[in-house]
This record gives C-alpha cells, sequence and structure tokens, in this order.
C-alpha cells in the first residue's frame, strides 16, 4: 500500500500498566459522558492515543470523535484526572 510507504507507521506495543491506564481512562470518557457505553471502542480508541502519547487521531466518525465540542470534553476529562496529553481529532476524508 502507498499510504505505508508515504508515511512511516510504527506499531505501538502495550504493557500491562499502560493497559490499565487505557482502561481507566476509557471508563472515564463513559462514566462523564463524553462517550456513550454503547460506544465503547471509540472510548478506547481515544485512550490509547493519549497513553501512547499520539498527537494526532483521524477518524471518520464525526459524531462520537471527530468534532470540536467532544475535543473539549475530552480535555475537561484530561484537566479533571492530571493526564497531560491531548490528542487532536481530525476527521478524514474519503477519497
Amino acid at each position: 500500500m502507498k499510504i505505508i510507504d508515504d508515511y512511516p507507521i510504527e506499531i505501538v506495543v502495550l504493557n500491562n500498566q499502560q493497559l490499565v491506564k487505557i482502561e481507566h481512562l476509557a471508563n472515564l470518557y463513559i462514566e462523564q459522558g463524553v462517550i456513550p457505553a454503547k460506544k465503547r471502542p471509540d472510548a478506547l480508541h481515544i485512550a490509547i492515543s493519549t497513553v501512547c502519547n499520539i498527537n494526532y487521531l483521524v477518524s471518520r466518525n464525526y459524531r462520537h470523535l471527530a468534532n470540536d465540542g467532544k475535543e473539549q470534553k475530552i480535555k475537561m476529562v484530561h484537566h479533571k484526572n492530571a493526564y497531560l496529553i491531548i490528542p487532536r481529532l481530525r476527521r478524514g476524508e474519503a477519497r
């Protein structure tokens, strides 16, 4: 695939401590109403990006992920819980 050639893709390997943080953060998003419980994979996606220090999260899911209102709510959860990394949520366009 051309995209793999154009952009270096790093495989993220998670350790147990990171997995615990990811689960905790995803639960916070759901408990605090940022992400609906039925959209847990979206909450995990954001949590993984945060814990792994990924600067940008690109998604075509505008409703639950890549919108400005959601990014502000995520920032509030992070601020309240001492998470310093806040991935920028961006919408990917179909070609």
